[in-house]
This record gives C-alpha cells, structure tokens and sequence, in this order.
C-alpha cells in the first residue's frame, strides 16, 4: 500500500524506449524525417541505401531520448528520496494502556494514520493540526499553536502561525517519553480514542482555501485554512506536533496545485518558424517543379528505350518520391538540436556569471527557451517595491491628527511617556472623563501599530508578511515600545518597560480587495476598534490629511483610524461576529466591521521609507539607451509612483511639458485599448494603483500587440504578470520566492538586467541568429546543385553526392563550428558591450527578413556559379590522371562533395570573431570526419574503386579546387562588405 506516493517521472524502464519514442516520433520534424525513411525503404524509390540515413536520424532521436532520459532519472531520484524518507506513526492500545511510534516511509502514509512530525521536518501528507510540543530542559509544555515555513508551497519564507481549532490545553498534562525524545500526552490519547469521523471538503486547488469537518466524541469541529498542515510544510519553533492525516498522494493541496509547466515557445523560435515555412514553400517549389520536369522528359517520343514500364504516369510517380528523398535535406535536421544544446550551455554561463551574483545569491536559468529572446527586448515591466525599491522600510515621520505638519518618530513616541510607563497611570488616562481628546489620539495611535498588525514574534524577531509592519515595529522597539508576543485573543507589549495583555477579541485580517485590517482591543474593561491602512480606502479625496500626504508622496503611507466602542455595541458586534466565525462566511464579517468602522476618526499616518536598488538609475539609463521601454506598473498611489520614477531616473520632472513619459491610472489602460496604444508611444510610462489581474492583462496587451516583453519582480502579485510575458525575471527579495519560482530566470537584484539583457541576450541571439540562418543558407547552396544536376539527367533522382556525403553532411560534417558560434562565440567584450549599450539594437536586425532573403539569394547565386562552372570545367574536358583513368560520375560526387564541404566550413568559420581552442578542435574534427568518410568509410562501398585517391591523382582536380575556392572566397568578402553596409548598418 503506497497511497501517499509521489510520482513526478514520466517514464519506467520497461515503457522508456517505447512511450519516449513514441513522443519524438510526434513532433513535426521528425515525422518529416521518418516520411523520408521510410520511402528510402522502398527500392523502387530509394537513391540509396537507407542506412546511412538510418544511422543519422538515430543520432538526432538518440539525443533528444538520452535528454528525456536523464533528466526522467533525475526526477526518479528526487521521487525515491521523497517517498523514502522517514516519518512517525503512532498507534495506541486500549487494553494495555500502551503507546507505540513506527517509522515508516512517507509513500506508506494514509488517511487516519496519526503521525508525529519534529522540528524541521517537511509535513509528509495535508494534515489537520491537534497539539503541539515544547521541550525546554525539563519543561514540558503542550500548546495548541505552531509555526511553519511555506516556501515550498507559495515560495514565502517568513513563518506562519497555525492553531488547532479542537484542543484545549490542559494546565496539568501528563507526558510519556516513548523513544528518541518523542513525547507523547494525554491530549493525544484523547484524540486518537475519540475521533470518530473525518470529512474533507472538496475546495480545488487554491493552497489557502481548506475546509474539513473533525467529529470528536459527537462535537464537530470545522478546519480551515489556519489549522491545517499542508504536505511541503516545514514545521518550526516548536519540538514536535502530533495530527492527523487528512489527504495523501495526488489528493493534497500541493499535487493538486501543481500546475503542469507549459514551457513558453520562445518569440525568437516563433520568428524562426515562419522563416522555415519560406524554406518549406521553396522545398515544395523544387519537388513540384521536378515532379512536372521529370512528366515532362518520360514523354518524350526519342527515349522510351531508357524505361522499360508500359506507363510513364508510374515512374513519374516514383521519381516524385525520389525528388521528395533527395531535396527533404533542404530541411536542417540538426539545426534544432544543435540550439537545444546551446540554450542549455547558455543557462549554465547566466547562473555562473559573477557579475549576476551578489551576496551569495546566484541568478537561476529556470527555462532555457527563452535565452535568446533576451536580445529582443522591446519593453521592460517592473514592479515598484523590491523591485526598483529594495524593500528595506525605514519609519521616518508620523503625522498626527490636527497638526499641519509631519513629525519625527523620536519626538512623538517619548512624548507621553510618563502615562505609558506607568499601569496605573494609563488606567487613570484610559477611563478618565477628562481625558484630553488629542492625547488618547496619539496613545490610541501607538496601540494601534503594536496591536493592529500580523506580526509573529520569533526568537525575538519580528516576522510578517508586510515588512511595513515589521519596520514600524521595529522603529518602535528603538524607543522601549516592545510587541512581545502575539496570540490568538491577545498582544503582550510592553511600554517603556510597563509589561501588559491587551486583549483583541476581533480582528478582521488585511485583504487587497478591503485595504486596511481592523482589531478591537479591551483596554482597561473599555472596547476600541483600530484600523490601518491604505488612505484610498480611510481618507476622503478633498481631506486635509490627504493634502499632507500627497506632500510627502516619496514615503509609503499607512493611515490609522480608531474609535471607542460601547460595551453594548461591542456585544452585540460580538455576537454577530462569532456566527460569522462559526460559518466562515467571509462576506457576513466584512459587513460587520464595515458597521462599527463608520465610527473611525483620524488619528494619523506613518510616513515609510523604501530605498532604491543599487545602481538602480545607471541601470535604467542604460536600458532607454538601449532602445528598451521602460514601465513601471505598481499598485501604490499616484504620488508615490511617480516620485520614485523620477528619483530612479526613469521619469522628467517636467515630463507632462515635455511629453517624455505618461502617467496612466490601471483601470484606464486596461479598459481603454487607444490609451494603451497612445502609451506605447512613450519611451517610460508609470502605471498606478495596479492590482495582479490588472499587471497580467497588460502584459497580454503588450503579446498582442506583438512587442517582445521582459516582466521583473519580486511578489506573489507580480506572478501572473511573470507568467504572460515573453520573459519573466524575477527577484530574490523579502516578499518570499513565489516570484522566482514562476519565473523564466531568477536574479537577486535589478541591477542585473543591465549585464542579461546588453551581454548575454545580445550575444546569443546574435550568435542563434547567425546559425539558424547559415543553416538555411548551407542546406540550399548544398541542394540546389543537385537540383541542377537533376535537371540534366531528366529528373531521373539521381544523386550528384556520395549518399554518406549527402546524409552526414547537416548532422556531423557541419555542425560542431555552428554548436561552437552558439555557446561561445562574442563580437564585443562584456566591458564595451556594457559602455556602448545602442549595440544591443543591433542584434534585431541579425535577425531581420533582410537579412535572411540576403542569405537565402546568396546561396542560390552561389550554387548557380559552383555547379555551372563545375559543369563547364567537367564538359570542356572530364578529370583524368596521367595515365589515362577517367574520373566519370565517382569524380565528380567526390569533388562536388569537396566544394561544398570547404565553402560551407570556411563561411562557417568566417563566422566565428573570438577563437579559442574549442573553436580549432570543432574545425579539425569536422574536416577530419569529412576526410575519414571520403578516404575510408566511402571505399566500404566497393563501386568507389578508390576514387576519391583517383581524384587526388587527377592535376585538373587541384587547378579546379584553387579556381573554385579563390572565386568563393571573393564571393564571400564582396557578401560580407554588401550586408555590413546594407543589412546590419544600424539606423
């Protein structure tokens, strides 16, 4: 019994070989190829022998299956060593009172096993959360609260505080020692004795959506979201928990919302593809053409002794299968392998590059697919904070209610220290009728920031999901004002050393839709609600605090709100409030707190500052030189947004009077397809108060508008945005790893971008640019002179090159210089491409259809003189030696082959602008396979009779090559200076 395996692989040793080849043999080239295999069966069609051919298509799928292979083992690995790891078991014997712990592998796992998870530990199956166990020494406590890390999950790393919803924790527990420093209390034994059912809800696959019935001696208990283990949790701060497992295998939360990666087709592979269909338009010309020509010749009335078939219609047909054999080589069959590769290689340099590094952190190459598109980036989409900013908040000032000015922290938090330090002084303050209005502002403020948060206090360290709060908290503890502890019911604080509970029996969470959290404390037996939170949501338009803060629009703002709240009023909120609790009827508890919320006053607003990212405008300069547009796309206010983008350098002061960037609300450019198209005009445009649907839809604006689009950044609301562009970036920061997760490559900050866009993306779409188009370029040349051969023979099919020559000329005489282009060749050092960034706009137009008709019109004008002067040499007089051997047809092939080979290596090579030796070793192994075939592997065919060292003897063959090869070479030079004048001169 397995139930709670976990299978990633996709293969076994017995279904490998066949389901694999089964998935290569659906892809369109390689059934292409086949198509072509298996007429080369057929003998009546065949030019050839179909081994040679056999072996190349072999080579081709034998490396795209050893691929899958490995990294199928890799994952086979990383499932054994998950399913075979350790967990506890503990089962319970009524009659002899005795406890039993089994180690067991997580894969043997099922629903009602109760299991012991320790500290530090992955949670092996979702499981409801019962107790949780403290060891201090001698101290042992049973608790009801727990802590876990989640980043396998949602990519967060700060931790999370989970509760069991159905135990009460006893002041006098007994504990029993079971082994290994497991511990096992009564409350457990209750729980396994009494859990008599378990119903789980089926809420889909959002990870904070659950919903579970516990039936505990009659009672039931709804679980929900809080108190709740899911499988991937890694449990902190805590010596050990007991549950009880609730969903396993392909039923948990994290199978389920496993998403299956839908690997993005690159923009450069999609721009490659319709020059591949031009190629395949210009392949059909010439089987079509040849078909005709060859239905054309066999009715001719002077040659029916050549055919010896009663119906010419026949061997037309079977010379169009013939044609469709030999040109189907015009297709590169290796070009794509040799770019998979290279993507691969080019992953590799961006996660070991230095300059991509800092402070420990490497930048990660997650899909290789798109290592060339970063050389086509046409606009860049950054988040603001973490993003531009580092999220590194620092509180600066506060302003206070009904004073016109903002004031530094220091000078408000001492100023009423005399009341806070003192219980008793405080009580007075808090249930004095006298008390002065502005002063119970200002403590009321100070409650607020220690109360009303989502801050967990962990080994004396703060940790939450906004890092607002946790600087605000921060900055208070500077000045004695200390969050101690956080509960479910209640703070501990301490004010200048004056330790008190302050109890919040209430609390309504911070969500994107309401803005603001909102918690009613009990101060000394009287109720007051305290809300923080975003001033669109607590400020009227036209307020004069809204004038302040639009002032000082370079901090991040957070508005407190509070009011006293009468014990009636508390009560009967009360009431209505635990139904809605009971039901988990979100809706019902926001309109319970939108009641009591009317009554809010101002009391004030914290003023955060967010530091920009090192080198942030060097950076963006940089870029717009580039020729890259720039938005910012944030959800902060106006204000806010616009400050930073023009302290980063991205915005003009003046820009409305210059016109040099836009300011666009999202709900404008999402609902408004002119206002978007009037935006990209602009070379920098910022996108306020942006939430993640609306970050997404424009960078689906950006894909239909066909601009190539890089998004960066670094939290979980910026993943859709991620996902939709061509490239996503993201950054390693303090909002979790959710972003890097969901991102095509990962760096630690934005900095980078400078060096992944102008070195790295520049140079290897050049390079993958350069090969894709030499590919095509040498296929035709190579083709196109059998083609004209053909055309003398009256399209009979037959081959103008040794059949080892034509099958082994794309996959191994030809493709390691290309192989070599790709992974390390460079036309410029990183240190210039990095000072003259208006090189990366050249690197478009290696890329650009005229530079491709260039290519494709140079390699037929190129065939066109290699075959007729050839023939004119071979007409005037054919190749002998001294003694009279004729060289015929054998010749011929051989010195066609010898042409076509050196033309394309040396156009190859002319290629490369940085030697090192893995570029001589590419160049002698690719002439010492094509010489190996020619002397040695060809002569296995015993019709060559040494024709190729009869060719060597002939004086005309040595007068040819040198005639031949100087009017190439001057054919390349005049090419080379034609298209650096009038293809890649930049405007």
């Amino acid at each position: 019994m397995r139930a709670n395996r976990l299978k990633t692989s996709k293969y076994t040793k017995l279904n490998f070989f066949p389901l694999n080849l089964y998935h290569q043999l659906t892809k369109a080239p390689n059934v292409f190829f086949l198509v072509t295999l298996i007429l080369l069966s057929i003998p009546s069609i065949s030019p050839f022998s179909p081994y040679t051919y056999l072996v190349a298509f072999v080579s081709v799928l034998g490396v795209s299956m050893v691929k899958d292979g490995i990294e199928d083992y890799q994952r086979h690995m990383s499932d054994h060593e998950y399913n075979k790891k350790i967990t506890h078991v503990v089962s319970y014997n009524r009659e002899t009172n005795q406890v039993e712990i089994k180690d067991v592998f997580v894969e043997e796992l099922d629903v009602y096993d109760y299991v012991i998870v320790k500290e530090d530990e992955e949670i092996p199956a979702d499981m409801i959360f019962l107790t949780s166990k403290s060891v201090k020494a001698d101290n042992k406590k049973c608790s009801k609260h727990c802590f876990v890390e989640t980043s396998n999950l949602d990519g967060e790393l700060n931790y999370k505080k989970k509760l069991s919803h159905s135990f009460l924790p006893k002041k006098h527990c007994s504990f029993r020692s079971i082994r290994d420093n497991f511990i096992i209390c009564e409350c457990d034994i209750n729980f396994i004795n009494n859990v008599s059912e378990l119903e789980v809800k089926d809420t889909g696959e959002d990870l904070s959506d659950f919903e579970c019935k516990l039936v505990l001696v009659g009672d039931e208990f709804l679980q929900h979201q809080k108190n709740v283990l899911l499988r991937g949790c890694r449990l902190k701060n805590v010596s050990q928990i007991f549950g009880i497992i609730v969903a396993v295998g392909d039923k948990t939360k994290l199978s389920r919302s496993a998403r299956k990666s839908t690997q993005k087709i690159s923009a450069f592979q999609m721009r490659l593809f319709k020059k591949l269909f031009l190629v395949l338009s210009l392949y059909f010309i010439i089987l079509i053409v040849s078909s005709v020509m060859c239905s054309v010749f066999l009715t001719k009335n002077n040659i029916q002794y050549l055919y010896l078939e009663d119906y010419p219609a026949k061997d037309a047909f079977k010379g169009t299968g013939t044609s469709f054999i030999l040109y189907n080589y015009l297709i590169p069959i290796s070009l794509f392998v040799t770019l998979e590769f290279a993507r691969f290689f080019q992953g590799l340099f961006i996660q070991n590059d230095p300059d991509l590094c800092k402070d420990g952190i490497k930048s990660q190459c997650r899909n290789t697919n798109i290592t060339e598109d970063l050389g086509m980036i046409e606009c860049i989409l950054s988040d603001k904070t973490g993003t531009i900013t580092k999220n590194s908040m620092i509180f600066k000032f506060v302003h206070i209610s009904n004073d016109n000015n903002i004031t530094q922290c220091p000078d408000f938090f001492l100023r009423h220290k005399n009341i806070l330090q003192s219980k008793n002084e405080l009580e007075k303050f808090i249930k004095g009728k006298e008390t002065n209005d502005q002063a119970l502002k200002e403590i009321l403020l100070i409650f607020t920031l220690l109360c009303c948060n989502s801050v967990e206090v962990i080994n004396n360290i703060y940790e939450g999901m906004s890092q607002d709060e946790i600087a605000l908290l921060n900055e208070l503890k500077k000045y004695d004002l200390i969050l101690l502890n956080s509960k479910e019911k209640s703070k501990e604080i301490s004010l200048f050393g004056n330790k008190m509970i302050v109890e919040t029996p209430a609390k309504l969470e911070f969500t994107s839709f309401r803005q603001r959290m909102s918690t009613v404390i009990k101060l000394f037996n009287k109720y007051f609600l305290l809300t923080k939170g975003s001033d669109q949501k607590l400020l009227d338009k036209n307020s004069d605090e809204r004038e302040i803060i639009d002032f000082n629009s370079e901090f991040r703002s957070l508005v407190v709100c509070g009011s006293e709240i009468t014990e009636n009023d508390f009560n009967s909120f009360l009431d209505s409030y635990k139904m809605s609790i009971t039901k988990h009827d979100p809706t019902i508890l926001e309109l319970d707190f939108i009641k009591i919320e009317k009554n809010n006053k101002y009391l004030g607003t914290t003023f955060v500052e967010d530091e920009l990212q090192d080198n942030i405008k060097s950076t963006i300069i940089s870029l717009t030189e580039a020729g890259i547009k720039i938005w910012i796309v944030t959800g902060d206010k106006k204000e806010t947004a616009i400050k930073c983008a023009i302290n980063c350098g991205l915005l003009e002061k003046n820009y409305e009077v210059n016109r040099t960037g836009a300011v666009i609300h999202s709900n404008d450019i999402i609902k408004s397809n002119f206002v978007f198209k009037q935006a990209l005009g602009y070379n920098c445009v910022v996108v306020y108060r942006a939430s993640p649907d609306h970050k997404e839809i424009i960078a689906s604006n950006f894909i239909k508008n066909r601009k190539i689009t890089l998004a960066i950044g670094d939290g979980n609301n910026d993943v859709l945005m991620l996902e939709r562009a061509h490239v996503g970036v993201g950054i390693r920061g303090k909002e979790g790893t959710q972003a890097c997760l969901a991102a095509d490559i990962s760096v630690p900050d934005f900095q980078c971008l400078k060096k992944l866009l102008l070195v790295h993306g520049r140079s290897n779409l050049i390079n993958f640019a350069i090969i894709a188009f030499n590919s095509f370029y040498k296929n035709i040349f190579f083709i196109l002179i059998q083609f004209f051969y053909d055309f003398f023979n009256g399209f009979s099919g037959k081959p103008v090159y040794n059949y080892y020559f034509l099958n082994y000329f794309n996959i191994f005489f030809t493709s390691l210089i290309p192989l070599y282009i790709c992974i390390f060749n460079k036309d410029h050092t990183d240190e210039y491409l990095l000072r003259y960034p208006r090189k990366y706009k050249e690197a478009m137009l290696y890329l650009s259809t005229k530079m491709f008709l260039s290519k494709i019109f140079y390699a037929i004008f190129k065939a066109i003189m290699v075959f007729w002067l050839s023939f004119g040499i071979f007409y005037i007089k054919d190749f002998t030696n001294g003694s009279g051997l004729v060289g015929g047809y054998k010749a011929l092939n051989n010195y066609l082959s010898f042409i076509v080979f050196f033309t394309v290596i040396i156009r190859q090579t002319s290629n490369i602008t940085f030697f090192v030796w893995y570029a001589y070793l590419a160049i002698f192994i690719s002439t010492l396979a094509y010489l190996i075939t020619l002397f040695a592997l060809q002569e296995i065919d015993n019709s060559q009779n040494w024709a190729a060292i009869n060719l060597f003897s002939m004086p005309i063959f040595y007068v040819s090559i040198i005639m031949m090869m100087g009017l190439v070479y001057l054919c390349d030079h005049f090419y080379s200076v034609y298209k650096s004048r009038f293809v890649i001169l930049p405007k």
